[in-house]
């Protein structure tokens, strides 16, 4: 059984940091497998029903997520460390949470700071978030300067 190891990625710097940490660290764990995800905030709101189909929603999430994860792709493509992407939608930590135990994630790998910005400030960070609710361990990967 391999040891899984998960790294959200929202295209920031930080989370391609954490890529490489992950990758780096992976030569400790025996069979590594990476699952790398990317969470997109829903859009499902009275006002964009009242405007959109459901269907375009989604497609419009899933096709910005991939935009999101192919900036990956190439660090990824590189490295002989098994892997799959994954697109999600919804709240990033529960996401995050929620595939961490439906994969029996052995350890997650996060960049210290995403793109959340102010709403990051008011509303709590993810980081901070998975921290505390992880049942595994997690590293927090600082953007190197």
């Amino acid at each position: 059984m391999s040891n899984r190891l998960l790294v959200p990625v929202d295209g920031s710097d930080h989370s391609i940091e954490a890529l490489h940490e992950a990758l780096r660290l992976s030569a400790a764990f025996d069979d590594p497998y990476l699952i790398v995800l990317h969470v997109q905030h829903s859009l499902e709101t009275f006002h964009t029903k009242l405007f959109f189909k459901q269907e375009e929603i989604e497609q419009y999430l899933r096709e910005s997520g991939e935009k999101v994860l192919a900036k990956f792709q190439p660090v990824l493509e590189n490295q002989s460390v098994p892997f799959e992407t994954r697109i999600e939608i919804g709240n990033p930590k529960v996401k995050i949470i929620e595939t961490a135990r439906s994969e029996n994630v052995e350890h997650i790998f996060l960049g210290a700071r995403g793109l959340g910005g102010l709403s990051g400030q008011i509303l709590g960070s993810v980081s901070l978030g998975v921290l505390h609710d992880a049942m595994c361990p997690v590293t927090i990967v600082k953007e190197k300067k």
